[in-house]
């Protein structure tokens, strides 16, 4: 014990040691559930990918769950009524993936060319099974020409 510094009654540590295990401990914990919050915010984050990321991905994407953030061109929209099926095509700056969806998307997605996220996974022939569709609205809306006149 230091020249002084007084040990609590029935305690064995002096005062100074005890609080500077607590400032230790508060700090530990607090070290502890930053670490938690930053590893489960990446790994179960609603993160997307762009087309050109999915490219440098390659083989280690296949069959995972993916969120896929591109443009659709409505030139490239293609749909088979009888399977219930919509092919088209999810670009960015460069790359461009073939994509599948089974169901219905809104009236926006076949409208325009639209920005969106699509969740699905990429089959190793390089399709893109999308299971659900995000279209990203513009945030404002302009007339068509037509419509001023």
């Amino acid at each position: 014990m230091l020249e002084g510094q007084v040990a609590a009654p029935g305690r064995g540590l002096p005062l100074w040691r005890r609080k500077v295990f607590v400032v230790g401990l508060v700090l530990a914990l607090a070290l502890g559930y930053l670490l938690y919050v930053f590893l489960s915010a990446s790994s179960g984050a609603s993160y997307y990918v762009t087309v050109s990321e999915l490219r440098e991905l390659g083989p280690r994407a296949y069959g995972k769950t993916i969120r896929l953030n591109g443009n659709v061109p409505a030139e490239s929209i293609v749909s088979d009524k009888a399977s219930d099926t919509l092919r088209f095509a999810i670009q960015d700056g460069g790359a461009t993936v073939p994509v599948e969806l089974r169901g219905v998307a809104g009236d926006f997605f076949y409208s325009y060319s639209a920005d969106v996220v699509l969740e699905g996974t990429l089959q190793p022939s390089g399709v893109f099974l999308a299971r659900s569709v995000i279209t990203k609205h513009p945030t404002k809306f302009e007339g068509s020409p037509e419509a001023s006149r």
